[in-house]
């Protein structure tokens, strides 16, 4: 794995990723729809990033924690959003279904 690291989506699971990220001494980027959720890791070293582009663009490992496939829909599929996201490893962690995952799978490629 790179070195650097961002999560989008800081509830319980994606909070503690981010802190074992941090733990190993990875660079890790931090992204919330609720800004104020980036704060307790930001004073543990996370960069907080300022938009959901930024946070893409910082790493070349984007690890999704939203709520659901629709969630991460409306947030990723933007023009450049999109566009930062070329070249990336993109983990996908949010609930969903098998279809769900397969159409977001052909959407990444």
């Amino acid at each position: 794995m790179d070195d650097k690291v961002s999560v989008i989506g800081l509830g319980f699971m994606g909070t503690a990723l981010a802190e074992a990220f941090l733990r190993k001494s990875l660079t890790v980027t931090v992204w919330n729809r609720t800004p104020s959720r980036c704060n307790q890791l930001g004073a543990k070293g996370a960069r907080i990033a300022s938009t959901l582009e930024a946070a893409v663009s910082a790493s070349d490992v984007v690890i999704v924690c939203v709520s659901n496939y629709a969630a991460t829909d409306e947030l990723f599929r933007t023009g450049e959003v999109s566009a930062a996201l070329n070249g990336k490893t993109l983990i996908q962690l949010s609930s969903g279904t098998p279809k769900e995952a397969r159409d977001t799978a052909a959407w990444a490629r």
